[in-house]
């Protein structure tokens, strides 16, 4: 007979879990204002992280640190930890007496260490001056045994890859199962380090640091996930902390953020099982749209996986009328706002996505048309009353009707498609080929749109996706690829030009960081990190 476990016991045992987790974390710095650093500079925005596989997020509070890499000493903070007998160091048996270190002496234990890291300027390899004045670049969160560097994570000086170094482990990049040059050039993503070293009593100890490691696998990684691992590699033991870059503080101002030291894998790598939206959009009868009319019927919609995608509030129909059929809104990026909370805000432009900034977001939305659409019956001619178009746009001033990125059907198609900076594109199987006309059934449009600094944002949309597929869509999934300024910091609402052609349902606008949070339940109303339309 199969046992049901009550919700409040469940509730319970996760209350426990979670408990447990926070007992077995002995160290955390979430980078605040409040922190005393020489050295670095702090910024609220955090950094915001997704585990490997998008399954889930680490949470991230405070703000983050920014070392400007000037070399020894004046581009480090050395942290004392000073451990003692009676400090979180011995209750967890880590502390030796005699050495007065963690993980001296007689100390036979394991310690686990993780942070997150983002270099301000992404390694091409050349530009390091390694070897000549001004000596080259490195960055790490290291452990010290008093002037000692044992073991520093980031990207070592001989490098331009993530790596380690240090008296324990010596330079070694993270490279993945196959060995050879697998490792992953510093760029400007954020990243996750989890180091495992287990003390030994008067013998060299081991050492494990896995890059953007999977939670769920623990100590053991699949193939693809870069680390360094060794058996009897030194002498670990540590008494303080620091944070390094250098030695060209133009290149090598780096970011760290979420330090955590703890005795097993869960108290340092941390994260919920569900991720809500940042923004959303369910299209209620309190929306402040002007030129749209509200139905409670709603729109439904059966993602490609079979499961139902939850649609609150009604729908919007937006009776196409060229520029004054438009409903614009304000998303009001600002500091502090989700927008900077989850790392996607540029305050010097004061759009989501420009600038500095180098992040994923996704982005979706059912829409339905009410009319089918033929190249005959759209008369895109260039001539009065011109053909019909829609999108569920990002956008921004200065742009023209496409906007910076629209999901729907664009002037020139009569296929479900996108407009935007770019021009316009089908969404079309792998093969180049079999579009699919605009019908009057629900669609679902998801963007997955790459921020990237100093260079074009890069954006791929997928027509009716299967949500357990994620990025990775079979060949049969419409979808198009392309590139472009994607920064915005408003939501249009479009239809034109034919009114009595161009009527069209939008609901369900999602904005968030993975898939979890994009497509599944709407995120509840005390979820205070969100913006909700209405």
């Amino acid at each position: 007979m199969k046992m049901s476990v009550p919700v409040c016991l469940t509730a319970t045992l996760t209350l426990l879990a979670a408990l447990r987790a926070q007992a077995d974390l002995l160290y955390y710095d979430g980078q605040t204002a409040e922190s005393a650093y020489v050295n670095t500079t702090h910024a609220t925005q955090s950094l915001r992280y997704t585990y490997a596989g998008g399954r889930r997020t680490m949470p991230v509070s405070g703000g983050k640190r920014v070392a400007y890499g000037a070399g020894d000493p004046t581009g480090n903070d050395y942290l004392d930890l000073n451990p003692t007998a009676g400090s979180v160091w011995g209750t967890a048996s880590l502390f030796d007496a005699a050495s007065g270190k963690i993980g001296g002496g007689g100390v036979e234990g394991v310690l686990y260490v993780s942070f997150l890291i983002r270099a301000r300027v992404e390694s091409n390899g050349s530009s390091e001056n390694k070897g000549v004045t001004p000596g080259g670049r490195y960055c790490g969160f290291d452990l010290y045994r008093d002037s000692t560097g044992v073991l520093g994570m980031g990207n070592h000086w001989s490098a331009w890859a993530y790596s380690i170094y240090g008296s324990g482990p010596g330079d070694q990049d993270l490279k993945d199962e196959s060995g050879g040059t697998t490792w992953i050039n510093v760029d400007r993503n954020v990243h996750l380090l989890v180091a495992r070293i287990a003390f030994h009593a008067n013998a060299a100890d081991d050492i494990a640091v896995w890059l953007d490691p999977v939670p769920e696998d623990g100590d053991t990684q699949g193939f693809p996930i870069r680390r360094y691992i060794a058996s009897a590699k030194g002498d670990f033991s540590f008494n303080r902390l620091a944070y390094r870059c250098g030695n060209i503080p133009d290149l090598t101002a780096t970011e760290f953020d979420e330090v955590r030291l703890g005795t097993d894998w869960a108290s340092v790598t941390p994260g919920a099982d569900s991720t809500y939206a940042l923004c959303y959009d369910g299209q209620r009868a309190s929306s402040t749209f002007v030129n749209t009319s509200f139905d409670p019927t709603g729109l439904t919609y059966t993602l490609a996986n079979g499961q139902t995608l939850t649609v609150t509030g009604g729908k919007r129909v937006a009776p196409g009328s060229g520029d004054a059929g438009t409903d614009t809104l304000p998303l009001s990026p600002a500091a502090d706002s989700v927008w900077d909370t989850a790392g996607l805000y540029d305050s010097a432009s004061g759009l989501v996505g420009g600038g500095e900034v180098s992040a994923t977001l996704y982005f979706s939305a059912l829409v339905r048309s009410k009319y089918g659409a033929t190249s005959s019956t759209e008369a895109k001619t260039g001539a009065e009353p011109y053909g019909m178009e829609a999108f569920v746009q990002l956008n921004r001033a200065g742009l023209n009707n496409l906007g910076a990125l629209g999901l729907g059907n664009g002037w020139n198609q009569h296929a479900y498609s996108i407009g935007g900076v770019f021009g316009t594109a089908d969404l079309v199987q792998t093969n180049g080929l079999n579009y699919v006309g605009v019908n009057t059934a629900p669609r679902l449009l998801v963007a997955k749109v790459t921020f990237r600094h100093n260079a074009l944002d890069q954006a791929t949309v997928w027509l009716d996706p299967n949500p357990d597929h994620g990025d990775n869509q079979e060949w049969t999934v419409r979808r198009a690829t392309v590139n472009g300024d994607f920064s915005f910091d408003r939501l249009s609402y479009r239809a034109g030009n034919i009114p009595d052609l161009n009527s069209w349902d939008f609901d369900e606008v999602r904005f968030a960081t993975d898939w979890t949070g994009l497509l599944g339940l709407p995120p509840p109303d005390w979820k205070g990190t969100m913006i909700r339309v209405e």
